[in-house]
């Protein structure tokens, strides 16, 4: 099974940030930090 990936930068799960590593969600569907689940830009690699 592949690991999930950000829909918007497509970050694996492994690396995200947001909410201890498991992701923001947002309308059902879960992003790796909330820059990415609002539009704002991933975050992720900021720190």
């Amino acid at each position: 099974m592949a690991e999930q990936t950000c829909p918007n930068c497509g970050m694996p799960k492994s690396e995200w940030q947001g909410d201890g590593g498991e992701g923001y969600t947002k309308d059902g569907v879960t992003y790796c930090c909330r820059g990415c689940a609002e539009g704002t830009g991933c975050t992720c690699g900021q720190s």
